[in-house]
């Protein structure tokens, strides 16, 4: 082999994409290598291990849904074991069961399926569309390694096929013994029950979660656990917790999240002499753990009517807002001249405002002038 193509060889090949990439690298070295010449093989060989490895996975991950779903433990793969034949014993629910698990095989198939066909549409790609030959000879390698991935997928899609049609024939059979009234009412009820179940599930991990709190307390306090629970029991007591182990109190760290549970616990058991300072200490507990938090203002958010109103104000104004030039010509005219009928008082008054900055002064005010800012002292 050429040096150029060792570089290609992946030395200590521990993973199965290396090792897939070595063996396709000399196998395509082996039968295709003289009708290319050697840039031209490594470009290909390139494109081809990437376009192959992810043809692989792709068919990898569909085969192995499928022989979970038929294999594992799961509930679809034991409803499979059950109603491939007829039950000896069957019941209204098997009809909901065997329902779903074939819905189940339904959707994993697609999946296959959908695999199956995109491989087969890039495998077409090889040949040219008016013949049955390959458009390139030295693509036959590439050829061999599609085929070889259809054979497999194809495989495990038949058994599947096979199951889903013993399945369908359990599924006709159960529909002609139990009316689909009689369904309804067993699936009903089996939902009833599986509430019933969740909220026994929820009491059950509430108490384990008390029972751990209560225990890292008494780690705390007596390094040792002292509280029990056999499986649908209540909580129990090994014994007390005596004086001198109370007084770690003082030299301990409570947290909220981590022991408020478990000292609560504890004092409903009696685990301690002096309960009232135990009640004390959880009353303290209580209240950090519901200190309000410091809500953020919020911003006012306007009503539809009053966004709607000061659009129509704003649009209003606009409209019956002068011009810049004219208004600054009036404004320069009324300042230059007095009004028409006024008096030549209040002309000389006017202009004395004018001149003084445009503040007036009675005669009871002061101004004050000493500091940055004028202040008016009235009498």
């Amino acid at each position: 082999m050429p040096q150029n193509l060792r570089e290609l060889l992946a030395p200590n090949a521990h993973s199965e994409r290396l090792k897939f990439q070595n063996t396709l690298l000399l196998e395509m070295y082996k039968n295709i290598y003289d009708m290319m010449n050697p840039e031209q093989f490594k470009e290909y060989y390139k494109t081809t291990r990437e376009t192959l490895w992810m043809y692989m996975q792709e068919s990898e991950n569909a085969k192995s849904k499928i022989k979970k779903l038929l294999e594992s433990e799961s509930a679809h793969a034991m409803n499979i074991r059950r109603y491939k034949e007829y039950p000896k014993t069957p019941n209204v629910g098997d009809l909901k069961r065997c329902q779903n698990t074939m819905d189940e095989i339904d959707r994993v198939m697609k999946t296959a399926e959908d695999v199956r066909k995109k491989i087969e549409k890039q495998r077409a790609t090889l040949f040219n569309p008016d013949t049955v030959q390959l458009k390139q000879m030295y693509r036959s390698v590439e050829l061999n390694k599609y085929d070889l991935i259809l054979d497999q997928i194809s495989s495990s899609v038949k058994e599947s096929q096979d199951i889903r049609s013993k399945l369908q024939c359990t599924l006709s059979k159960l529909r002609e013994s139990f009316s689909q009234v009689r369904a309804e009412a067993a699936e009903h009820k089996r939902k009833k029950q599986q509430k019933k179940d969740v909220i026994k599930k929820k009491r059950r991990r509430t108490v384990q979660s008390k029972v751990k709190s209560a225990n890292k307390v008494t780690q705390l306090l007596c390094a040792e656990n002292l509280v029990t629970r056999e499986s649908g029991k209540q909580p129990e007591l090994k014994r007390k917790i005596t004086s001198e182990e109370f007084k770690n109190f003082d030299n301990i760290k409570l947290l909220p999240k981590l022991h408020l549970k478990g000292l609560a616990l504890l004092i409903q058991l009696h685990a301690f002499e002096n309960e009232e300072r135990a009640e004390s200490i959880l009353g303290t507990l209580t209240a950090i753990s519901i200190k309000p938090k410091a809500d953020k203002p919020k911003p006012k958010k306007l009503k539809e009517t009053e966004k709607k109103s000061q659009a129509a104000f704003m649009a209003n104004w606009l409209s019956s807002k002068p011009s810049t030039s004219a208004s600054s010509d009036t404004n320069v005219s009324d300042q230059s001249k007095p009004k028409e009928g006024a008096s030549g008082q209040e002309a000389e008054e006017k202009q004395s405002d004018s001149d003084s900055g445009g503040i007036s002064v009675d005669s009871d005010d002061t101004i004050d002038l000493s500091g940055s800012d004028t202040t008016f002292d009235s009498d």
